[in-house]
């Protein structure tokens, strides 16, 4: 029962149910259903050999249960010896078999001390089976709940290898079925070379929904994804060694009420390691990688890499891009072998006008009622091709849409307002990231000066990294300097003597291109410094408004019409 019991959670022991137990049966499942469809005899010997006494005793219990016993769909006869004779082995056999024919059972097996084990490993990669795809299904409900807005739209743009594609989830699951099917049968565990895939993009580009996307379509398929948050995983554990990673994904889709004694605990992880370097039947999707305590440390990623490598499976990763931009080789290289690429690269790219009227769409028919007039403005903006034009270079992405859909049918935004609108998505942004996946990234100075200031002084930040930009622009424009390299962007020096400025201590460019609209754009071939740039030529225009409104300076000849747009709106 201690073996069997956690992961046959219908088993009884029969002497607590007293008919049973006279009856000769000592444990028994009734299933889910409450019917009785196993009856288990347990036979346990002194003598460490298996000789002619053992097996009449052994004959005898099976007379017992054809004489009195309940029938049932399956009989066990277990033993704690092997029956090696297989003289013993043939008569048992044949007592057994008499009971099927009899009727009596649909299936009579004998489990000496090794087909115990054998059978045990079988319910339990059976039992893990039946677990990983009940969790999956749970994740899959969570998020579709969380998002509340529109249904996973899955042509969404992607670059992969210098050509650009559409469908993330179909073409990583289509990997998987095509490496499933053409892999030689020689390769397996850590010598297999399945696809490994890094899925970045920004904040709000739908890595979450294009990763459950993908693992409801390898489910479809009957590949069992094994879906980690990446904020939930362990220092000592999926980040320390190949064992704790496995542990990890057995934590991560045990129900609740399994109690699982350390023995079993070590038998599941042990049967999910042979699983794993056997089966085909496992892809790995770990989500959000940034929003990890441990993802800023080389040597963690690392662990967590190899154990993966070790593990043999699949791999789909999440990972937002600013991370990925500024620390590259801790996310491409193999810790195993620097011969190789550890991932490859999936890159989400801005959703075309098509996708936005599908979004809109399949909003407007989740929603009570009729939608306003503001929203089928909005609907025909996007169907004549002016969406951009209308709203700028930000909202082409889910989290966006969503909330100008919302704010829009509900009438509580005029598209008029541009730069209302901006105000909201930057800060619920940081918000979002801040407390996405269930985990708060580290900021110190959010956790020192309170919400309200911490976004204060990113606004300023913003606006004072737009004027920089700007002066740089302009400086080039009018020959007054002879740096022109790198207009529309501020090397790492710039950006920190800007935080400095705007009083965000302790505050550097990692954790401002996670937190704003700032992300890493390569280096300065001279300086070799990282140079940062707005990730949206309209959230550049936006803070440039905002910090000419701030000391009421009208916008110039030289402000192009966004500014002055945006200008407009704040008077």
């Amino acid at each position: 029962m201690e073996l069997f019991g956690p992961f046959m959670p219908d088993l009884f022991e029969t002497r607590r149910l007293g008919e049973l137990d006279r009856l000769g049966s000592d444990i028994v499942d009734f299933g889910e259903a409450g019917n009785l469809r196993l009856v288990v005899q347990c036979k346990g010997f002194e003598k460490p050999i298996f000789g002619d006494s053992q097996l009449q005793q052994c004959l005898q219990e099976i007379a017992k249960y054809s004489s009195s016993g309940p029938q049932v769909e399956s009989y066990w006869l277990a033993l704690n010896r092997a029956v090696i004779d297989s003289q013993h082995r043939n008569k048992i056999q044949c007592q057994l078999d008499h009971l099927v024919t009899s009727g009596k059972v649909t299936d009579a097996r004998l489990l000496d001390f090794n087909q115990i084990i054998s059978t045990l490993e079988e319910v339990v990669v059976n039992c893990l089976r039946q677990w990983a795809s009940q969790r999956q299904e749970q994740s899959a409900q969570e998020h579709a709940d969380n998002l509340a807005v529109v249904d996973y739209l899955s042509d969404v743009p992607f670059k992969f290898a210098d050509m650009t594609r559409s469908n993330p989830s179909h073409y990583f699951s289509e990997l998987v079925r095509n490496e499933r099917n053409d892999r030689p049968q020689t390769q397996f565990g850590k010598d297999r070379k399945p696809p490994r895939i890094l899925l970045k993009g920004s904040f709000g580009y739908g890595k979450t929904s294009a990763l459950l996307a993908a693992s409801a379509l390898l489910l479809r398929s009957d590949i069992r994804p094994i879906y980690l948050r990446a904020a939930d995983l362990k220092d000592t554990e999926a980040f320390g060694s190949g064992y704790g990673l496995l542990a990890e994904i057995l934590g991560s889709f045990v129900p609740e009420d399994a109690d699982l004694s350390d023995l079993a605990s070590s038998l599941a992880i042990d049967t999910l390691r042979r699983e794993f370097k056997h089966s085909d039947d496992w892809v790995l999707l770990i989500d959000a990688i940034d929003e990890s305590p441990f993802s800023n440390n080389p040597s963690k990623l690392a662990a967590l890499w190899g154990g993966a490598i070790d593990a043999g499976l699949p791999v789909l990763v999440s990972v937002r891009s600013e991370l990925v931009d500024q620390r590259e080789r801790e996310f491409t290289i193999n810790p195993k072998s620097l011969k190789n690429d550890l991932f490859q690269v999936l890159d989400l790219d801005e959703w075309t006008d098509e996708l936005i009227g599908q979004f809109l769409e399949s909003f407007s028919e989740k929603q009570a009622g009729m939608p306003s007039s503001e929203y089928l403005e909005l609907q025909a903006l996007v169907a004549d091709g002016n969406y951009q034009q209308a709203y700028g270079d930000i909202p082409r992405r889910p989290l966006f849409l969503g909330m100008l859909a919302e704010d829009i049918w509900h009438s509580r935004a005029s598209p008029k307002r541009l730069c209302d609108l901006y105000e909201s998505y930057f800060t619920m942004k940081f918000e979002r990231d801040r407390y996405s996946g269930g985990y708060n990234r580290p900021f110190e100075f959010l956790q020192r000066e309170g919400l309200d200031e911490t976004l204060r002084l990113l606004f300023l930040a913003m606006e004072e990294i737009a004027s920089a930009i700007n002066e740089k622009y302009m400086a080039a424009m009018t020959g007054g300097s002879n740096e022109v390299r790198n207009l529309g962007y501020l090397s790492r020096d710039e950006i920190d003597g800007v935080l400095r400025r705007v009083r965000l201590d302790g505050v550097g460019p990692t954790e401002l291109a996670l937190h704003s609209v700032v992300v890493p754009a390569g280096r300065d071939r001279h300086t070799k410094q990282m140079l940062f740039r707005f990730a949206h030529a309209s959230f550049e225009d936006y803070f440039n408004a905002r910090w000419l409104f701030r000391r009421s300076i009208l916008p110039g000849d030289e402000s192009n019409d966004a500014v002055k747009r945006f200008y407009s709106e704040m008077t």
